[in-house]
């Protein structure tokens, strides 16, 4: 499934945090705050996991007012998309992943 993920998030620490660890996991950057994936049911609950454990970590200054949203779409839906402004490379959204054997 692929999956749009959303922060807005007040603390630069935090923010950096998290999208270091969604490149980590292979999330594609295509805005300062958005994320777009290819992932597992396993990945995308890890990932979950660790933006809680962020939220709860008492070092952390996780503010009320702050989120990740976390949403799954379609690939017909991405092809709606419009796009004002710069436009992101989302082939490998659009395109499935081919594997040949020789």
């Amino acid at each position: 499934m692929h999956y749009l993920i959303i922060y807005d998030i007040s603390e630069n620490k935090i923010r950096t945090q998290i999208a270091k660890y969604l490149e980590k996991k292979g999330c594609k950057r295509i805005q300062k705050s958005v994320f777009a994936a290819r992932l597992s049911p396993d990945k995308k609950s890890q990932i979950k996991q660790k933006i809680q454990a962020l939220q709860y970590d008492h070092g952390t200054s996780w503010q009320s007012t702050d989120s990740v949203l976390i949403f799954p779409f379609e690939t017909d839906q991405l092809r709606q998309t419009e796009i004002i402004g710069e436009n992101p490379d989302f082939s490998e959204f659009l395109d499935p992943p081919h594997t040949y054997f020789f």
